[in-house]
């Protein structure tokens, strides 16, 4: 999740000036949009699923889960159709890729911040591993970083 997040970090405002056209400073702010919509998907996951019942990790999971298909789907369908939808002005258009993607920032940056700290904390207390929260932590936080500069 974290390779995915810093993979839209670091992509959208090339994306937005090469494929879109944007100017660098508008490329810029649409690329923040995905931000500011990760901090209100971080804001919002955590608290949701301390309120879910069952096992720390599957009412971690579960949520996370639902939020990775939405945003995939938000990138992989619902932002392309925007880029080429017939009867939108230019700034129709500009609005609505703008709130897909502070979409797919709550989509995505929610699931990553539970999933790189609360659900290994309940996975580890699940199976008896409350010694090792730091290691799995950093073991799951140093993957993704590794993704991310593998990812260029």
């Amino acid at each position: 999740v974290k390779f995915v997040r810093y993979a839209l970090l670091f992509w959208l405002p090339y994306y937005n000036w090469a494929a879109l056209g944007y100017e660098a400073s508008k490329a810029a702010f649409h690329a923040s949009v995905f931000e500011l919509g990760g901090f209100f998907g971080s804001m919002g996951l955590g608290p949701l699923s301390d309120r879910l019942s069952g096992p720390g990790a599957h009412r971690r999971a579960a949520p996370s889960a639902a939020l990775l298909v939405l945003g995939a789907a938000l990138l992989g369908v619902f932002c392309p159709a925007l880029q080429d939808a017939p009867g939108l002005s230019a700034g129709a258009r500009d609005v609505a890729i703008a709130m897909g993607i502070f979409l797919v920032g709550i989509c995505v940056d929610g699931p990553e911040s539970v999933v790189t700290g609360a659900l290994c904390n309940d996975l580890c207390e699940d199976h008896g591993l409350s010694g090792a929260v730091g290691r799995v932590v950093g073991i799951v936080n140093g993957t993704g970083i590794l993704g991310a500069l593998v990812a260029g």
